[in-house]
């Protein structure tokens, strides 16, 4: 297993992981429309750093780096293959996004949106030291009303100090 830059023949594996618009909302934000499309995940790379955690031809996890300003980088579009989920990948591909944000962006912080709601991702951030800054409302899909927890981890000499 191993974390590479994005390859866009992944990116035909990673459109059928969500199933419709919500799921695509919950990993994307308003950002990319339903239904995904390689062309999508393309233009949204073009601002900054895409990583694949993948195992020979299989794309196990996807997240997007974008910096902010010269110190700080967004860390968004994270998600895992639907069948490999609580199998600690998760831990593996964040890990290696942290550290691709402090060495090769030499960012100072890191910083992220999670939705609420997604208590698998809130839980995954705090348990990685990510601590939050702020609250607010969103247009969810079907116009329902969804929670947008702001989030940021100081990245330091030692900025993964748990066990992946």
């Amino acid at each position: 297993m191993e974390v590479i830059t994005s390859h866009a023949p992944f990116l035909e594996q990673l459109i059928h992981w969500p199933t419709d618009a919500e799921q695509l909302h919950l990993f994307a934000g308003p950002g990319l429309r339903w239904p995904l499309t390689v062309e999508q995940l393309i233009q949204s790379e073009q601002t900054g750093y895409a990583g694949m955690l993948v195992e020979g031809e299989l794309l196990l996890g996807y997240f997007q780096l974008k910096m902010r300003s010269p110190e700080i980088c967004r860390l968004c579009r994270v998600i895992i293959h639907p069948r490999y989920r609580g199998q600690r990948l998760g831990r593996m591909m964040l890990a290696h996004a942290i550290l691709i944000a402090r060495d090769h962006y030499h960012a100072k912080r890191i910083e992220l949106g999670v939705y609420q709601h997604n208590l698998r991702a809130m839980n995954r951030y705090l348990y990685f030291g990510f601590r939050p800054m702020s609250q607010s409302m969103v247009r969810g899909p079907g116009h329902r009303n969804w929670i947008v927890v702001e989030m940021y981890k100081i990245l330091g000499k030692t900025c993964i100090d748990i066990q992946v």
